[in-house]
């Protein structure tokens, strides 16, 4: 007569115990895809931009320049040539009409080494052709993950092509 149905304190600790690991489990893997999740979304949007910045050169027969920084870039508009004959030119001349900030840091992948203000402007002629950059220059969002997604620009002379960053090859493997 003394047989209570019911769970025992060990039980008990123990089905809490896993719960708490499958939570933290769970945690840890919705903070690896949130972090991929928004580097895709910032390449996603300079790609938008860059590719915007080619459109509008060659509809409004404007010069337009992307001047890229460590953590955002600005988006500018010059008239006169000398004004974006260098990339140091260009990021000092011109006029702005947007800029962006981003959460992880954006880097060339030919030196591995941030964009400073005065080291990468993108500037597309009336044509909608690339003016001041080396052909198949690469930008790569950093920290660069070998999981699937976009993480790198691979900006030519003539298009734009989204990627992902192969850290084996040190390559942008086009999507």
């Amino acid at each position: 007569s003394g047989n209570c149905a019911g769970f025992s304190l060990i039980e008990l600790v123990i089905t809490i115990t896993i719960i708490a690991i499958v939570l933290a489990i769970a945690t840890l893997n919705f903070n690896t895809y949130k972090q991929k999740s928004n580097m895709e979304s910032e390449i996603r949007e300079i790609y938008t931009d860059i590719n915007n910045a080619r459109i509008s050169a060659a509809t409004q027969k404007t010069v337009y320049g992307v001047i890229l920084q460590p953590n955002g870039y600005i988006l500018k508009t010059y008239i006169n040539a000398p004004d974006y004959s260098t990339s140091a030119n260009a990021v000092l001349n011109g006029t702005q009409i947007a800029s962006k900030t981003f959460t992880y840091m954006l880097t060339n992948s030919n030196t591995t080494t941030a964009f400073t203000n005065t080291n990468c402007a993108i500037v597309f002629d009336i044509t909608g052709m690339l003016t001041t950059t080396t052909p198949n220059m690469t930008i790569l969002i950093n920290p660069p993950s070998n999981s699937q997604g976009s993480n790198c620009i691979v900006v030519s002379a003539a298009h734009d092509n989204l990627g992902r960053w192969n850290a084996s090859t040190s390559n942008c493997e086009l999507n």
